[in-house]
């Protein structure tokens, strides 16, 4: 079943079953770990170059927070894909067209009498 036909609950149990797995965790880690280095270090030399007044640190600070935005934006695609193809291959959700619908009653069988 394709993420696509997801309702916003089916959405959220999906990242909660991939969050769950080694694969998922091990996904999350690889996918922003970078981007938190470099925030870390952007915001460390941005307010280290503020505090004492160097254009040349201040420059590489938001050199590497710019750097951050692009990795941040990568590790998300990178993530979100994971769990679209976890969600193609185990289907751990309902979908939004079952889940929509309401259920037809049955019609009541008629005993022999």
């Amino acid at each position: 079943m394709s993420i696509y036909d997801f309702n916003l609950k089916g959405m959220r149990k999906a990242f909660k079953d991939f969050r769950k797995t080694a694969y998922g965790k091990l996904i999350f880690l690889v996918s922003y770990i970078a981007p938190l280095l470099l925030f870390i270090v952007g915001v460390s030399l941005t307010l280290y170059a503020l505090i004492n007044v160097n254009s040349d640190i201040l420059t590489y600070g938001l050199v590497i927070l710019g750097a951050f935005v692009l990795f941040f934006l990568a590790a998300n695609a990178f993530y979100y894909s994971e769990v679209r193809r976890f969600c193609d291959r185990n289907k751990p959700a309902k979908s939004a067209a079952k889940s929509s619908k309401k259920a037809a009653k049955k019609p009541a069988k008629k005993g022999k009498k």
